[in-house]
């Protein structure tokens, strides 16, 4: 025996793989991504670059905001009114004071606000010393001024105690001015302030200024000029403010009741108002005199005030120690450390600018070797800061500028805004002493403001890369669109091209046995001679029929499909075409029969040939799904041209019918439902897509009807309308 010769099985072949349609997507959607990725990227580092522009601009602006600010606030001129001769000598607007190495007030000049009266004590006088005291106060009560007088000279002549002498010789000048005696009164009030310039009355108040501004009220009648008299208005003023009592107010408002200048506050009401006349040069003089000491008294009420809460902060902060010779001292390294200290007096009361009052001030001290301090409310240095807001040529309108010193931020910084910069003042002080603790704040007040150009940007680029992303997207879908397409489209093809193979294989198979059954002879009989002559002719026409069909929709899928159109018995027609196919209905036991009217009036323009095509795929197609003993029927509608529809062509089976979904799509080129494997009935899926074409190449369209499980009726509706001879479709 032969040996076997084995031979290996080819392997398997492997299912061509589609392609996919991922790369496609990748490289529409990948630029687009990448281009966004880097313009967000750029994006925020064009925002971080205008944040740290912004800072490097307010780090400018606070640095320069700091420097001016130093200028108001501490580089003050410290000319220091310890002893003011006149107006013009002092500051009547900035309060102030000065302070010894103790921290002891030198100006202004403090007094008891409130005096303690004491009466003198009696039985230190002598017996004739008593007497002539009493007796002469008598004579002051009963109006007899020349016998006090005399009672009075009387007393001194007795050499009585220190505060007794003063106060006699107050009491003695007034008897004789009451007298008078002028001269003689001017006399006893100048010993008086010299001799005992730090006596006191039984009422508790000094009584050397005392006697000064009561020897200007006299010598005032007796001065010969106005220029005489205005310098010594200013005098009295000067010793009333200069030397301060608790009734000094009280004698400023005596002198301007004196000239006529007006009640209460000579500041604020214009001179000669009493007499309701006009002023005049001599007292408006006097009265703007007045105005500026009254501004003045206030203004060293304020230091007062502003000295005595001072006094308590610094005893707070330890900053007055005891040196080694026991006496209090105020650190030098204090020398020019602001301080907010709050002024416990009622505020309408004391605020010399009623536009800028305030209980909480600012206290400055500079140079370091001036022991000057300067006052400053709340309201003044956000002024002050306001007012450097303003000169700032190149501020921008999305900063708001703010100073820190000494711990408190004037205005507030705004809630809600970031703090872009700081800095501190820059200037020289003396070595071992403390800088001022100021710095300028610059906050970022509108946010929008800055990022308003890199806004816009951004919004530029989010315009541009929404139209990128939808253009990509539009592409990407119509390129998803194509491919789906294409793919259904190869499918379809493919689906084709295995259709047409079966089709054309069987009726070749066919003709090739009978033709070689009858080439060998084996068919002698003639009558099945003459059957197989006649199955060879009828495979040939279906062959002709199947082939006919793809080179018209060649055509039509070309545009070179032509229809000659003429009047056509569509009568003869059908009946024809129904005669063709009754070979074909009884090979699948199938029976065709035909409803016409009786005649068509005026023969319709069509083109014979299509019409008759689209016929016999209808038909063709009806007899494929139609069970075996079923009639399909052929009817041709629409016998008069009044009738509607005007003309009709119907085929209807009792096939499965044709589900809604699919009744517009079997229509398209390829289209079978189903897969090419479980098929039952030929076909290659272009028969109803030709018929459709031709309806619609004669002006009318092809419809189906029917329910799933109770057949189908196909109707193709043409128009009675005159048509072209030729067309091209």
């Amino acid at each position: 025996m032969a040996a076997a010769r084995i031979v290996n099985a080819p392997p398997k072949l492997r299912r061509a793989r589609l392609p996919g349609f991922g790369w496609q997507a990748t490289l529409i959607v990948l630029p687009v991504v990448i281009l966004t990725g880097l313009g967000l990227a750029s994006l925020r580092q064009d925002r971080r670059l205008a944040e740290q522009e912004a800072r490097d601009r307010a780090g400018r602006l606070a640095q320069e905001v700091a420097d001016r600010a130093i200028m108001p606030l501490f580089e003050v001129d410290p000319r220091s009114p310890t002893n003011p001769k006149l107006v013009a000598d002092v500051d009547l607007d900035r309060p102030g004071f000065v302070v010894d190495a103790a921290g002891e007030a030198v100006w202004p000049r403090p007094f008891a606000p409130l005096p303690a009266p004491h009466a003198f004590d009696l039985a230190s006088l002598s017996v004739e010393a008593r007497a002539d005291w009493e007796s002469a106060r008598q004579a002051v009560s009963r109006g007899d001024f020349a016998a006090a007088a005399h009672r009075w000279e009387d007393f001194l002549a007795d050499q009585p105690p220190t505060e007794f002498a003063a106060d006699t010789l107050y009491r003695l000048a007034e008897s004789m001015a009451r007298m008078g005696d002028t001269n003689a009164a001017l006399a006893r009030l100048e010993e008086l302030a010299s001799k005992y310039p730090a006596a006191l009355g039984e009422s508790g108040l000094p009584l050397a200024p005392l006697a000064l501004w009561r020897a200007t009220e006299l010598q005032l009648p007796l001065a010969g000029d106005a220029a005489a008299s205005n310098r010594l208005f200013q005098i009295a003023c000067s010793n009333l403010v200069c030397q301060p009592t608790a009734i000094t107010p009280l004698l400023l408002q005596r002198l301007a009741d004196q000239f006529a200048l007006g009640t209460e506050d000579p500041a604020r009401q214009p001179p000669g108002q009493v007499h309701g006349l006009p002023p005049t040069t001599e007292e408006a003089t006097n009265a703007t005199c007045l105005s500026a000491w009254w501004r003045l008294w206030e203004t060293t009420q304020v230091s007062r005030d502003l000295l005595a809460a001072m006094q308590q902060e610094w005893r707070r902060r330890g900053l007055i120690v005891t040196n080694r010779a026991g006496q209090p001292e105020l650190l030098a390294s204090f020398a020019v450390a602001p301080i907010w200290v709050q002024r416990n007096r009622p505020v309408a009361a004391s605020a010399p600018d009623s536009d800028c009052a305030g209980n909480l001030w600012l206290l400055t001290r500079f140079p370091p070797a001036s022991p000057r301090f300067h006052g400053w409310t709340e309201c003044e240095v956000t002024n002050v800061v306001a007012g450097i807001h303003r000169d700032l040529p190149d501020l921008p309108a999305y900063f708001a500028v703010a100073v820190t010193i000494a711990g408190r931020t004037v205005p507030p910084s705004p809630s809600g805004t970031a703090l872009l910069a700081e800095r501190a003042a820059r200037f020289s002080v003396q070595p071992g002493t403390l800088e001022p603790r100021l710095s300028a704040r610059v906050y970022l007040a509108d946010p929008a403001a800055l990022y308003a150009r890199q806004r816009q940007r951004t919004w530029w680029f989010l315009a541009v890369v929404l139209a990128a992303a939808t253009t990509a997207g539009v592409g990407l879908v119509s390129a998803h669109r194509a491919f789906r397409r294409q793919q259904h489209l190869s499918e379809l093809k493919s689906n084709f091209v295995s259709s047409v193979s079966h089709e054309l294989r069987a009726p070749i198979a066919s003709v090739r046995l009978l033709a070689e059954s009858l080439d060998r002879g084996r068919i002698t009989d003639e009558t099945k001679r003459r059957d197989y002559f006649r199955l060879i002719g009828q495979e040939c026409r279906r062959l002709s029929s199947l082939i006919e069909n793809v080179l018209d929709f060649s055509r039509i899928d070309q545009g070179r499909r032509r229809y000659e159109f003429e009047p056509t018995d569509l009568l003869a027609l059908a009946e024809q075409t129904t005669s063709l196919m009754e070979p074909y209905a009884s090979e699948r036991e199938v029976k065709l029969r035909l409803d016409r009217p009786a005649h068509l009036d005026p023969p319709p323009t069509l083109d014979g040939k299509a019409i008759q095509q689209a016929l016999v795929n209808l038909i063709d197609n009806a007899v494929k799904h139609s069970p075996a003993g079923a009639t399909v029927e052929i009817a041709v509608t629409g016998g008069t041209a009044d009738s509607a529809p005007p003309l009709a062509l119907s085929v209807t089976d009792h096939g499965p019918g044709i589900p809604p979904a699919d009744r517009e799509r079997i229509f398209e080129p390829f289209y079978r439902r189903g897969s090419e494997l479980r098929r039952e009935t030929p076909g290659v899926g272009i028969g109803l897509s030709i018929v459709k074409h031709v309806a619609e190449a004669h002006g009318g369209r092809v419809r189906v009807e029917g329910e799933v499980g109770q057949g189908s009726r196909f109707v193709i509706e043409l128009p009675r309308a005159a048509l072209p001879l030729s067309r091209q479709t």
